[in-house]
């Protein structure tokens, strides 16, 4: 069985982005921390054969048993067309931030890599272009959340010129954020909302998305999804280099049974009021005192980092459980 597992930031997506390793987003130890481990737990079973495109000028950390194939800038998407022939099953990580693309201008990273690929390549076992269109925009996600009774942050997008148009957030502190973005990059928190027009690092208002801050523990539920199942692992702490954002450091399983229950239940609702797809899903949350202060934050639909410590405290294989045959 072959399953190919492209990364974006170690397989190539610097060469599209005219970006040195050595001086790359502040993504790029963690997509390699990611890929590492997931191909890790690939390569430790029994027939399948992990097919991995590496930027050529990069040395991930593979297991000998994997079958790294280079890739360099002169076409990145008939390179990947071509390689994905071969495989079974394809896993797609990238992060749903906008990218240049030289034929297609500036799209989301994860979006436009599915429009390469989706109709050609194997058996997509991560999440499809209609799972991923609606998760990489924050602002959607959201609507279609609060739509289907799921608890969210009161929050709108900024019209083009930055004025906000929602009462509900006049008390403030409020949170802004890209619209298409991952992890906390660009995330800021401001004390109060009286100003009618905010100031953005973008020529772009409407790029960004404001919601009222919500205090509480930031956790994370992931699930294996196909189409109606989903399995969720265990619930996470998350712990981030800042205070109340900043780079994500590490996870760690919740240890409070009742809370862990609580923010599976709620990540699961989450899911299930997306469009059905299967594949790896990470939900980030806020936990409150009770169980009605809880909120999601957003929908990631990728692999996460925290797969590399849940990988450590669930007893099966995580990657295996992607397979279509083990989840049957």
């Amino acid at each position: 069985m072959n399953v190919l597992v492209f990364e974006w930031l170690t397989g190539g997506g610097l060469l599209i982005e005219g970006l040195n390793p050595d001086a790359a987003c502040p993504f790029q130890q963690q997509g390699r921390a990611m890929l590492e481990a997931l191909v890790d737990d690939f390569c430790s079973l029994t027939d399948v054969n992990c097919i991995v495109p590496v930027d050529h000028r990069q040395s991930p950390r593979l297991p000998a048993l994997a079958n790294a194939i280079a890739t360099s800038s002169s076409d990145l998407e008939e390179q990947l067309k071509q390689i994905s022939n071969d495989a079974d099953y394809v896993v797609l990580i990238a992060p749903e931030c906008p990218v240049h693309f030289p034929d297609a201008g500036v799209q989301p990273c994860l979006l436009q890599l599915l429009r390469w690929l989706e109709a050609d390549c194997g058996k997509l076992i991560s999440p499809d272009s209609t799972f991923v269109e609606v998760a990489s925009d924050k602002t959607r996600t959201m609507d279609l959340l609060r739509a289907s009774g799921i608890p969210v942050p009161e929050g709108c997008r900024l019209d083009h010129v930055g004025t906000l148009w929602n009462p509900a957030m006049e008390s403030g502190p409020i949170v802004l954020k890209p619209n298409f973005g991952a992890g906390s990059e660009g995330v800021q928190k401001i004390a109060t909302t009286r100003q009618p027009v905010f100031t953005v690092p973008s020529n772009n208002a409407s790029d960004w998305r404001v919601e009222k801050f919500c205090e509480g523990i930031p956790v994370s539920c992931s699930a294996i999804c196909d189409r109606e199942e989903i399995h969720c692992l265990p619930p996470m702490y998350q712990q981030f280099n800042g205070t109340p954002f900043g780079t994500f450091e590490f996870s760690r399983p919740i240890d409070d049974p009742n809370l862990a229950m609580r923010i599976q239940t709620l990540a699961e609702r989450a899911i299930r009021a997306m469009p059905e797809t299967r594949g790896y899903v990470g939900v980030d949350l806020i936990a409150g005192d009770t169980s009605d202060e809880d909120v999601v934050i957003e929908i990631n639909p990728r692999l996460t980092t925290s797969y590399i410590d849940i990988r450590q405290c669930v007893p099966a294989n995580v990657a295996a459980m992607m397979l279509p045959q083990v989840i049957a």
